[in-house]
């Protein structure tokens, strides 16, 4: 007969823990959504500082929510707050790994610390789930240029500039990637085809005249 009651009183009391978990998680996950919300508009009214705090909130309330992460991490690398970029970028690719324009942002923050080989790494990623986005392509160039791999850097530039001369869009990397080559074309003493790409990159972008 004891037994019966204390399966009773399980079956009675397990559901009940059950649907008020769920109660508190949903609070806590619109909570969340309601601070990250709040986190857009002051970033939306140039208030980063408050933008950061409303993600901050969202993620109290939910330390799984990958869009709190990614978005302040964007706000930390934009005031130059990297090493908290790159923690935020690291939880979002622990949370949500296919996302690749978070490999990109890391790897952004990567570079800008001089971290270029794990900066390298994250392109290596980025490439891998989107080959034919070129701005994982440019910043492994910088890399690899910043490492002095000259001749995986000029791939990368050449690369880009073969995709980016058939469409001819976004004029600001494919100049970019003319430019650097240029430079890379320099040092191995092919001042011609340097020239050349120099004088592309300033038809494409002529505040690089400068």
């Amino acid at each position: 007969m004891k037994n019966k009651l204390l399966m009773f009183l399980y079956a009675l009391v397990v559901p009940c823990i059950t649907w008020l978990v769920f109660l508190n998680y949903e609070k806590y996950h619109l909570d969340s959504e309601k601070y990250c919300e709040q986190g857009k508009q002051a970033y939306l009214d140039g208030d980063s500082d408050a933008a950061i705090d409303y993600y901050s909130k969202a993620i109290d309330c939910d330390v799984s929510c990958v869009e709190a992460y990614k978005c302040r991490g964007f706000l930390y690398a934009a005031t130059k707050k990297y090493d908290e970029a790159i923690s935020d970028y690291t939880e979002v690719i622990k949370l949500a790994p296919e996302i690749s324009v978070v490999y990109l942002n890391r790897g952004g923050a990567y570079y800008l610390t001089g971290q270029y080989d794990k900066a390298i790494a994250d392109c290596n990623k980025c490439i891998e789930f989107d080959p034919d986005e070129t701005s994982g392509y440019l910043l492994r160039a910088r890399a690899y240029q910043a490492l002095g791999e000259n001749e995986k850097a000029l791939a990368d530039y050449t690369h880009i500039i073969e995709i980016k001369s058939v469409s001819e869009a976004d004029n600001v990397s494919l100049a970019e990637s003319y430019f650097n080559r240029a430079q890379l074309y320099d040092q191995k003493g092919d001042h011609d085809a340097a020239d050349a790409d120099r004088a592309r990159a300033i038809a494409l972008d002529p505040e690089l005249a400068k």
